[in-house]
C-alpha cells in the first residue's frame, strides 16, 4: 500500500479497521506463499481468514482442484507454524485478480541451448526440428 493511503486509513478511526484487515490478509498471504508450491503462487491467494477457517481463492478450476488436493498438507504446514487454522476452503474466483505475467519465462542457459542445438542437428527435416530451431532463435 502507498504511504499516503496507509496514513489516510490509519488516521481515520472509521477506516482504521480496514487497514488492519488488509495488513492481516498480507500476513496470511505471506505465510501461504511460503508453503504453496511455486507453480501455483501466481494463480491463487488468500481470500479470507475467519474463525479458524482459511479461504483460498483460485483463478480457475484446475488450480482449485490442486489446492483441494493439497489442503491437508497446507493445513498441517500452517498448523506446524503455529497458525490457528482448523480448516482450508478453496473457491474459484474467475477474473477477480490478474497475476502479473513473468517476462521472458524460463530462458535456456548456454548448456541447455547447446543440448537443444545438438538434438535439432541430429534430426531429419521435420516439424520438431523446425520448432527446436525456432526455440533457439528466441533464446538469442
Amino acid at each position: 500500500m502507498s504511504k499516503q493511503l496507509t496514513a489516510f486509513l490509519g488516521d481515520n478511526p472509521e477506516l482504521r479497521p480496514l487497514l488492519e484487515h488488509a495488513r492481516e490478509l498480507q500476513r496470511w498471504q505471506g505465510e501461504f506463499e511460503q508453503i504453496v508450491p511455486p507453480s501455483l503462487r501466481p494463480s491463487c491467494r488468500v481470500g479470507q481468514v475467519d474463525a479458524g477457517r482459511l479461504q483460498l481463492l483460485a483463478d480457475n478450476g484446475t488450480v482449485a482442484a490442486k489446492l483441494r488436493q493439497l489442503a491437508p498438507t497446507l493445513l498441517e504446514a500452517l498448523q506446524s507454524k503455529g497458525c490457528p487454522i482448523r480448516e482450508v476452503w478453496v473457491r474459484v474466483q474467475v477474473g477477480g485478480y490478474a497475476a502479473p505475467r513473468r517476462k521472458g519465462g524460463g530462458a535456456l542457459g548456454s548448456q541447455g541451448q547447446q543440448e537443444v542445438r545438438l538434438l535439432a542437428e541430429s534430426l531429419a527435416e521435420s516439424p520438431l526440428r523446425s520448432a527446436l530451431e525456432k526455440l533457439l532463435q528466441h533464446c538469442r
